[in-house]
């Protein structure tokens, strides 16, 4: 978690990880992320390697106008096909927002779902370009 850096360039949503606890991770370490868009703390809900890894965040996002609490859990499933490795990663967003702000849920759910597979895109890259080798 504390090497993102490596694959995963910034963007408005996502700066980096920090205070990641205990490392080397495992079921219960805490961490938090950060970026423009606000600091969402979490921790690993799930870690069975090789096959499954879990993460439970919240958010209280607060621009201008824009404000609402989010709720972010992903559930990473890999699983092995045809030689390759299959990764799946499961996103349960909860959005909460008062009033007219709920106007703007669609648009977070939106930004989400780029981000995601800004993500995903980003580790596919990384993931193809170690041949085989051990992470540094």
């Amino acid at each position: 978690m504390p090497a993102y850096q490596r694959w995963l360039p910034d963007s408005e949503a996502f700066g980096g990880t920090r205070d990641v606890q205990p490392y080397p991770v495992q079921q219960g370490t805490t961490y938090l992320d950060w970026g423009p868009a606000g600091e969402r703390p979490g921790v690993v809900t799930e870690f069975a390697p090789p096959h499954r890894l879990g993460f439970h965040q919240t958010m209280a996002l607060r621009n201008g106008p824009l404000t609402a609490d989010i709720d972010v859990r992903i559930l990473y499933r890999l699983l092995e096909r045809d030689g390759a490795t299959l990764v799946i990663r499961d996103l349960a967003l909860t959005v909460q927002a008062q009033g007219w702000r709920r106007l703007f849920i669609p648009l977070i759910r939106y930004k989400f779902a780029l981000e995601n597979r800004r993500m995903m895109a980003a580790l596919k890259v990384y993931a193809e370009s170690q041949d085989g080798r051990e992470p540094a």
